[in-house]
């Protein structure tokens, strides 16, 4: 069985690729920011959820070490202007 992380498990598009990922078969390590986000990340199918600073690179190593893939969904925090 492969294995991914998804970071920014516990938002909308998160979720959405969390439960698309355990439907494929994946399993999935799913990488919040807060500890009361691990439960949400669980119900919708994470095998494991861990609570990481992006910032923090050794922690990272750690979280990533024996996954098959990252998924890093980050949100869109710039204001689009109108035509």
């Amino acid at each position: 069985m492969s294995t991914v992380v998804v970071a920014g498990a516990a938002g909308k598009t998160g979720l959405a690729v969390t439960r698309a990922c355990t439907a494929r078969g994946l399993a999935v390590t799913a990488l919040v920011r807060r500890e009361g986000q691990r439960s949400v990340a669980l119900e919708a199918g994470a095998v494991h959820a861990a609570v990481a600073d992006l910032g923090d690179a050794a922690h990272m190593r750690a979280v990533l070490t024996g996954h098959d893939a990252l998924y890093h969904l980050a949100p869109n925090i710039l204001r689009m202007k109108r035509s």
